[in-house]
């Protein structure tokens, strides 16, 4: 079995409210969760309006699908134009 977590460190800097933060980050774990079936949360920062961590879980058995789905995580993430992306940590179990 392979746990693939993925954590973001993201600058969000048209947020100017509590929230306009809520709505990209809602609409973010939306489009995670339902092209990739991932399971998606907001770990820290949920009082800053501009930073956030989302932390992104997978798990599978193929070593392969792991690669397919941290790529298709990242092209999701980078693609959007509201979210700028500080840091990104893997954590493979």
């Amino acid at each position: 079995m392979i746990i693939l977590v993925i954590l973001y460190d993201l600058h969000l800097p048209y947020a100017n409210s509590l929230k306009d933060k809520r709505h990209i980050v809602q609409s973010l774990k939306d489009r995670l969760k339902t092209r990739l079936n991932l399971s998606v949360a907001e770990v820290d920062f949920q009082d800053t309006w501009q930073r956030c961590r989302l932390a992104a879980a997978w798990v599978g058995i193929d070593a392969a699908a792991r690669q397919k789905i941290q790529v298709e995580v990242d092209k999701i993430v980078s693609s959007r134009d509201d979210v700028n992306i500080t840091n990104v940590q893997t954590i493979d179990y």
